[in-house]
């Protein structure tokens, strides 16, 4: 049986996000979705934190990016727009972001983190790994356990 061609294994989703939001990004003026992903690396956490890279517009030579602020934090940030341009900037080699327009607005809600499952109960994984076949792999048969465990819950474990 001959091998895939062309798969190569998993990637790494910091490689594959980019060309999955690429769409929806560049229908709001992001011809890459750099700005985006990497707004907490440019401008830094703090303001990372009270702000969001909004649209980004190409005018003449330069382009106009639009970023969404909390409206408590807009005054700070208008006196940091020079600081901001310089950044962005330099974080891309190359004069990309001429002018910077605030939105007063609420950002969106933080994503809340998946809920981490219980610790599974040794009966739970022994039963689990009683219906796996014998494997020689035993780093195997243990992974292979703790998800048939997971899957199948403790009821039925």
């Amino acid at each position: 049986m001959s091998a895939r061609k062309g798969w190569g294994g998993p990637k790494r989703l910091a490689e594959t996000l980019p060309r999955i939001a690429g769409e929806a990004l560049r229908r709001q003026g992001f011809a890459e979705a750099e700005i985006v992903l990497r707004w907490p690396a440019i401008v830094g956490a703090e303001l990372a934190s009270a702000s969001l890279p909004e649209r980004l517009r190409f005018r003449g030579e330069g382009a106009v990016l639009t970023i969404r602020v909390e409206p408590a934090r807009a005054t700070e940030l208008q006196h940091l727009l020079p600081v901001l341009i310089d950044r962005l900037n330099g974080y891309f080699g190359y004069a990309a972001v001429k002018q910077i327009q605030l939105l007063q607005a609420p950002l969106p809600a933080p994503a809340v983190p998946a809920p981490v499952p219980p610790p599974l109960t040794p009966a739970a994984l022994a039963a689990a790994e009683a219906r796996l076949p014998t494997l020689r792999d035993t780093a195997l048969r243990q992974a292979l356990a703790q998800l048939a465990a997971r899957l199948t819950g403790p009821a039925e474990c």
